[in-house]
């Protein structure tokens, strides 16, 4: 969303030619998943995490699977376990692989370890950055 205030600040006719195709892409995207049982459930879900209806064996899914990916950064803190080998855990989603992950930065740090974690801070911080010289360089301000 940055990105197509920026482009506005420079072409408006970017704007809108982002906001046509991200509506598309929208209706495209609901047309065709509506009739799937795994969307209506994560829709279900998302809605219940808004409304604060959500599920002790929700919360309890997410508590075991962070226990199980430290127990798996502690074994390889450094190194990381790398992007082939699975971590260990005792959670089954129903339209999830097993070892999928709902915590990013955890699981940059498991697959990578602490350099990968460190190399992700680092573009964290670089296109923080760059977004601020650009805003500043758009509104005549100094970074």
């Amino acid at each position: 969303m940055l990105v197509v205030l920026v482009s506005a600040r420079v072409n408006p006719r970017a704007l809108v030619a982002t906001l046509v195709v991200t509506g598309v892409a929208g209706v495209a995207f609901v047309s065709l998943t509506q009739g799937s049982q795994a969307y209506s459930q994560r829709i279900e879900t998302l809605g219940s995490v808004v409304t604060g209806n959500v599920t002790e064996e929700g919360i309890r899914s997410r508590q075991i699977e962070t226990a199980a990916v430290w127990r798996n950064i502690r074994a390889n803190a450094i190194t990381g376990i790398g992007l082939t080998q699975p971590y260990l855990s005792n959670v089954q989603f129903r339209y999830q692989e097993p070892t999928y992950l709902h915590n990013n930065y955890l699981w940059v740090w498991l697959k990578f370890g602490l350099l990968g974690l460190a190399a992700m801070g680092f573009m964290i911080w670089r296109v923080l950055r760059t977004a601020a010289r650009g805003r500043a360089r758009c509104t005549g301000q100094r970074a």
